[in-house]
């Protein structure tokens, strides 16, 4: 008699369920994955799974990469709201969904023509593309967990984050997130397989709406949680369309922010004014994250900030600041970015007090890493990335804030830095991406073409998947423009000729 084989256990850590392997469910780490040397995931999906059947309602303020396991809202066993009540009846037939194109297998078309009808007035507004493949949980997380972590690599700090166990529970967090992360799991696999489509850009719009509004997309869904799905939705934009398109997805989140940011009243302690050194180190990382996305395209679009932001520095701890894991920025810095932001929104010439605080303090700073990495050429390139980040402060510092041109000798040392240290980075290298601000700062202080080339390069690498937060696609037109126009032949130029190059390129709203 043959032997039974072997199966998996549904009780087995996240790690060998994605691996399809049997686990024998060692805790808190299987030996299987260490045996294996692979990086054991652990169990929290389990507790998330149970807590899911049994219908809690409680969601605690967790941040988006917690290390804690998310408790489920209450929701049944079909990922529907507890209200909206499944009914035995057959699938309708609906016309074809348009985004899928008549090529695709006729037994997937087949299956996203069915929209079972369970709880339609709670999805009366949910597109149907989201609203057939949320009755089959399983399969969304499934896919979810695939394609997401094939983005792990857009993370500065990866080790830090524990991206995929993040995923993993996020996941499970609320429908909301679950609807929204399935959708980006769908992008994640166009961009990363092809062919690239651009039929995705409409449904994030209208998903964005509905989130941003508080419809029945987004029922028994927390701020926290319709802001961290509408952000998802605005990096989804920029990945899928344009720079302009996903910035004014984007914009469209601010209300959103406004109302979680009331239940911190230390944000915003003088009214309308955001305290940027409390706000970017706040525990929730939705709160931070809208802010920091904020600075970067007022300096890359050249606009004036959604928010106003007090810029004084105040002590801030690094440690725990999930923002600098991922975009690679350090905090500091992100203030000085801030203040000369909202210098340049002002008509009246700066202080030179203000600019000479902001030079002496990148003169003080240094770059500090407290991440690990096996791996010595990580080290180096991130030591790079941060450095990068600090000599092209100075670029916009001395162009943007003191009025100086580019061929002022401190723009042009700094320029030259930038140039050196991105080269050090292999082309190749995920931590490529990190370099898209401080490599479009400097590109446009650039006067040497062999400068340009290499910036221009780097800047347009930044695309799809490969997006930082903003295309640095799009950037590189802006820039041919302003190197074949206003600074033809090397000759000098202003910070506000570059922002003149952007508005003949590309308008933003």
């Amino acid at each position: 008699m043959s032997a039974q084989p072997p199966t998996r256990s549904p009780g087995g850590c996240l790690t060998c369920k994605q691996r399809r392997k049997k686990c024998d469910e060692n805790r808190p780490r299987c030996k299987r994955c260490d045996q294996g040397k692979f990086k054991c995931l652990g169990y929290t999906h389990l507790d998330s799974a149970q807590t899911y059947k049994s219908k809690s309602k409680d969601v605690p303020e967790t941040p988006l990469f917690s290390y804690e396991p998310i408790r489920l809202p209450s929701s049944n066993a079909r990922g529907l709201p507890p209200s909206a009540k499944a009914t035995p009846t057959t699938p309708t037939v609906c016309p074809r969904s348009p985004l899928y194109s008549p090529s695709e297998p006729p037994e997937r078309r087949r299956t996203q023509d069915l929209v079972p009808a369970i709880g339609q007035h709670h999805f009366a507004s949910v597109p149907r593309v989201l609203r057939l493949e949320s009755e089959h949980v399983h399969k969304v997380i499934n896919l979810v967990l695939s394609q997401l972590s094939r983005l792990g690599f857009r993370v500065f700090m990866p080790g830090r984050i524990q991206a995929d166990a993040a995923i993993a529970r996020r996941v499970y967090r609320s429908d909301l997130l679950r609807w929204t992360m399935f959708l980006g799991a769908q992008i994640a696999q166009m961009l990363l397989d092809g062919p690239v489509r651009n039929h995705y850009v409409e449904l994030i719009r209208r998903v964005h709406h509905q989130v941003v509004l508080g419809s029945a997309l987004s029922v028994n869904s927390d701020l926290a949680t319709r802001l961290g799905a509408a952000l998802d939705l605005a990096l989804y934009a920029f990945m899928v369309s344009d720079s302009a398109t996903g910035y004014s997805i984007f914009k469209n989140t601010t209300p959103l922010w406004y109302q979680f940011a009331t239940e911190f009243p230390l944000i915003r302690p003088h009214g309308s004014i955001v305290s940027l050194a409390y706000a970017i180190s706040v525990p929730r990382y939705e709160l931070s994250k809208f802010i920091f996305w904020d600075i970067m395209c007022a300096l890359a679009f050249g606009v004036p900030s959604i928010l106003q932001y007090d810029t004084a520095y105040r002590s801030i701890d690094t440690r725990q600041c999930i923002l600098e894991w991922v975009y690679g920025c350090p905090l500091p810095l992100v203030i000085l970015l801030a203040k000369i932001n909202a210098s340049r929104s002002i008509d009246a010439s700066p202080n030179p007090g203000d600019w000479q605080k902001v030079e002496m303090y990148l003169q003080q700073w240094s770059p500090k890493l407290t991440y690990v990495d096996m791996d010595s050429c990580k080290v180096i390139a991130r030591f790079a990335i941060q450095e990068s980040w600090r000599q092209s402060i100075y670029i916009y510092l001395y162009m943007g804030m003191c009025g100086a041109d580019s061929a002022d000798p401190r723009v042009v040392d700094s320029v030259r830095q930038v140039v050196w240290l991105s080269s050090t980075i292999e082309g190749t290298s995920p931590l490529g991406i990190h370099l898209f601000i401080p490599c479009l700062i400097a590109g446009v202080a650039a006067r040497a073409e062999r400068h340009r080339a290499a910036l221009r390069t780097r800047i347009h690498a930044s695309r799809e998947a490969n997006s930082w937060i903003l295309r640095g696609a799009d950037f590189a037109p802006v820039l041919d423009h302003l190197w074949y126009g206003a600074a033809r032949g090397g000759r000098p130029v202003k910070w506000d000729d570059y922002v003149c190059s952007r508005c003949a390129t590309f308008a933003v709203r």
